[in-house]
């Protein structure tokens, strides 16, 4: 059960590197497709360069949806600053390989926070980032309570 959970979120951590990309382009990368869809335009008259126009599509989501994937974020907040300051500061804890990487992923959703805008992103976006999200949660705060860590 263990190790399913731990592949789990490896893959989970592998998808979120992927998505992130390397780019000094801040539009290209995948992370930026699930946010803004861009659609090439049809030249017109008043186009005289020729160039096709982007057409930014904006994609929403519902309130209830967006608020859950907000309530998501802040658990993960929560348990991840409680097990970070425990596993950093304990002198007497070895290192952990495995909580580290569960903690580079949780690290990498908080890092999106700017990017989460309701108007900017789809119903099954959201529903598929609190999914992962809350694997992620579920991993910290397993390793909380099997430690006595106090959440706040």
């Amino acid at each position: 059960m263990v190790s399913k959970r731990l592949t789990i979120l490896f893959c989970i951590s592998l998808a979120i590197i992927s998505l992130t990309a390397c780019s000094k382009d801040k539009e290209s990368g995948l992370i930026n497709s699930i946010f803004v869809e861009k659609k090439e335009g049809t030249p017109d008259s008043s186009n005289v360069s020729g160039k096709m126009p982007d057409i930014t599509i904006e994609r929403s989501c519902s309130d209830e949806t967006f608020e859950a994937l907000s309530d998501s974020y802040t658990s993960l907040y929560e348990i991840n600053k409680a097990v970070m300051e425990y596993y950093y500061n304990a002198e007497d804890i070895p290192q952990d390989e495995e909580l580290e990487s569960i903690l580079n992923s949780a690290q990498k959703y908080l890092d999106m926070e700017d990017m989460f805008k309701q108007n900017l992103i789809s119903e099954d976006e959201v529903k598929e980032i609190e999914r992962s999200m809350s694997e992620v949660t579920d991993a910290l705060t397993t390793y909380a309570m099997s430690n006595g860590i106090e959440i706040h």
